[in-house]
């Protein structure tokens, strides 16, 4: 992503706002049957969205990396939008919201030789499948007990 911050004097500062992720990924590697159930949709992919305080604070106008930012999302006008930062964050996770996606319900195997714990909804997991590795977000877990087995389902949001 790209941002351009915008003062009152008129000057305008360019700024590099792609980071690194933090986050741990709990990878399924070779740990799934095959896919349950997907459901697709397609949201509107904009490339840039201005972002602001609607009385102060910094604008911020946040480009997708690779385009030149003409097809705009709706502004977004929030009170606590005042650091250039918070800004380009909330930038960028609306427009991470379009795009190709679906919710993915996969069951990840309990029955390997290393456990695989709890996979919690909010947790990102990335899946190792024949058709290619993805990432996920987990929405919701579902856990299942029949005799002597624990079946744990879990749905996953998908972008493509």
């Amino acid at each position: 992503m790209r941002a351009t911050k915008k003062r009152g004097t008129g000057q305008q500062k360019r700024t590099s706002c792609t980071k690194a992720c933090s986050a741990e990924w709990m990878n399924l590697a070779h740990r799934t049957r095959p896919i349950r159930s997907a459901t697709c949709y397609r949201e509107r992919a904009y490339n840039a969205v201005y972002v602001s305080g609607p009385n102060a604070g910094v604008a911020v106008n946040v480009k997708r990396a690779g385009t030149n930012g003409d097809d705009p999302a709706p502004d977004i006008l929030e009170d606590w939008l005042t650091e250039t930062q918070v800004n380009t964050e909330r930038g960028r996770n609306e427009l991470a919201k379009g795009g190709n996606q679906s919710i993915t319900t996969v069951e990840p195997l309990t029955d390997t030789k290393t456990t695989l714990g709890l996979i919690e909804p909010g947790m990102l997991v990335e899946v190792r499948d024949i058709t290619g590795d993805w990432h996920g977000l987990c929405l919701a877990t579902s856990i299942t007990a029949k005799r002597s087995k624990v079946l744990q389902s879990v749905q996953l949001e998908r972008h493509y």
